[in-house]
């Protein structure tokens, strides 16, 4: 694995961002929630704010709304590169981590789905843990890609591994 940029914004969806219903439904990004680090696990994310409070995102296998299904979308990854992608085809207001990714990563050029097949690794900078994100799952809107791992522990009792802004991704 090579290094691909460094998290730059880690975030919780603590609720759906879209809201209403049929032909009234609207995007509303205040639900979510920028954190200080994220526990990732094999279940989804928690966020950690800066008094040590805990949030559960929404694709978290133990949140009563959980979008997650079966498991495979526990945790999501933007590109700070998608967003210019973005930002020059829809306009200034697609600002980074607008789609609600958890974490999102400063890189320069495009990736495509075949850098990512082999997965991702998170290395914290603090301790150096490596957590390893697998079984991609893409979902596509009209303004660009998001995507889905899990997270897999190579650890046999694992907890949730620790993730803070300075650490590197890699494919």
């Amino acid at each position: 694995m090579h290094e691909i940029g460094q998290i730059t914004l880690l975030q919780v969806q603590r609720s759906s961002l879209k809201v209403g219903r049929h032909l009234h439904k609207y995007y509303d990004p205040s639900p979510l929630l920028i954190v200080d680090r994220l526990l990732i696990s094999a279940k989804g994310a928690l966020g950690v704010t800066a008094d040590g409070s805990q949030v559960i995102d929404l694709h978290h296998v133990d949140h009563p709304a959980s979008h997650n299904q079966s498991g495979v979308n526990g945790l999501s990854v933007g590109f700070t590169s998608h967003y210019a992608a973005m930002r020059s085809r829809f306009g200034q207001h697609m600002v980074d981590g607008c789609a609600g990714e958890n974490v999102l990563v400063a890189v320069e050029r495009e990736l495509r789905l075949a850098d990512l097949r082999n997965g991702l690794a998170i290395q914290t900078q603090d301790t150096g843990q490596v957590v390893y994100l697998t079984s991609l799952m893409v979902a596509y809107s009209p303004y660009g890609t998001q995507i889905f791992f899990t997270c897999v522990d190579s650890r046999k009792n694992s907890s949730p591994s620790p993730c803070t802004g300075s650490s590197q991704l890699r494919a």
